[in-house]
């Protein structure tokens, strides 16, 4: 499944815009009593995903999986090496006449260059053929961070895992700290551990906070709660794909060896 299929996918059959495009058949079919009902509970889904209480509690149990490192702490560690997730391009700046990372790298590429300059760590950037130089040039020619590798190679958190084991293995580091924020790291972290790797989390981002229900703030619609309730799903959808795609690729293996050994079998047989 290539890039662009996994965009629209996770644009138009996931929510929220799995209930504007329902909403949208709603208002199509308004004239009967199904699109009626339908346009309203898609716009009742809209403004709840859209509400601080109903985000916060989509997103806190992501963000409270792993809880934050200090440098004190990844000093100690066996970490050898920070690895800094890619999290969107956004085509060439203008004002910087360079490549325009995302708001979601820029924030780990700050906290990836504090880290590395509070424990001396190297660092790896794991992205895009656009970004990932771009994110490593950033850390070296503006934060000074000296010891910077590069896997440019990526589109998604599986190919970050599959690609920083192979370039860590090259570069002979043993145990990487994963730099990503909170709700994306227990993807990012199923996936490292998947492909073989000692990861250890170091989450960024992190608010651990959750509206309470008997404010009325709480139930205002927000942009930024919409956003967070879309991250949130997003990364629970993410996660239950990266699994199926495991749990289908074992029994393919089962399957193979279980033919194998009966070739075998029958061969010995004959």
């Amino acid at each position: 499944m290539n890039f662009e299929t996994i965009r629209a996918i996770d644009a138009l059959l996931l929510p929220p815009g799995l209930f504007f495009i329902l909403a949208l058949i709603g208002l199509l079919l308004a004239f009967t009593r199904a699109g009626r009902l339908l346009l309203f509970v898609s716009v009742i889904f809209l403004y709840l995903l859209s509400t601080p209480w109903l985000a916060s509690k989509l997103i806190s149990p992501l963000e409270q999986e792993y809880p934050a490192i200090t440098p004190e702490a990844l000093s100690q560690s066996n970490a050898d090496v920070l690895v800094l997730l890619g999290g969107g391009y956004f085509g060439e700046s203008v004002e910087y006449a360079d490549t325009a990372i995302g708001r979601y790298f820029a924030e780990r590429l700050r906290y990836t260059a504090w880290l590395a300059n509070q424990t001396g760590l190297p660092v790896i950037v794991s992205s895009g053929k656009s970004d990932a130089p771009a994110a490593a040039r950033i850390l070296e020619n503006q934060y000074g961070v000296q010891s910077v590798a590069v896997d440019d190679k990526s589109w998604n958190t599986l190919d970050n895992a599959a690609n920083t084991a192979q370039l860590a293995r090259e570069l002979g580091y043993a145990q990487l700290a994963v730099v990503t924020h909170g709700w994306h790291m227990p993807r990012a972290i199923w996936s490292f551990r998947k492909a073989g790797l000692d990861v250890l989390p170091a989450p960024m981002g992190l608010t651990h906070s959750v509206s309470a229900p008997d404010k009325i703030r709480s139930w205002y619609p927000y942009s930024i709660a919409l956003l967070r309730s879309d991250k949130a799903i997003h990364e629970y959808a993410g996660l239950m794909w990266y699994k199926f795609l495991a749990s289908r690729a074992d029994a393919v293996e089962q399957e193979s060896q279980a033919a194998g050994e009966t070739q075998n079998t029958e061969g010995n047989g004959g």
